[in-house]
């Protein structure tokens, strides 16, 4: 199971792969879980992966390029309304 937010989840997206869950809200990260054992550390759910937003920051939408590892998002960060970001893992 992944527990990793404290804050209800706003958008989730699997990678490509279907191995990787982003999932991002109004938590200051986006938290990127294992789905299977054989990517994380000791089993299904493991965070593998913490892009850390700041304070405030509030995650609208999310999604994974459909062949790479590389995430896209749009939210509020740090009050600044309407950020759009792109993420290589």
């Amino acid at each position: 199971m992944i527990t990793s937010l404290a804050f209800p989840a706003r958008a989730i997206g699997f990678s490509f792969d279907g191995e990787l869950l982003a999932a991002g809200g109004e938590d200051p990260f986006i938290s990127i879980n294992a789905t299977c054992p054989s990517v994380g550390r000791d089993g299904e759910g493991d965070t593998v992966h913490k892009v850390m937003l700041g304070q405030g920051s509030m995650i609208n939408t999310l999604a994974w390029h459909p062949s790479k590892y590389v995430l896209a998002y749009a939210g509020d960060e740090q009050k600044e309304v309407g950020t759009v970001r792109v993420f290589n893992l």
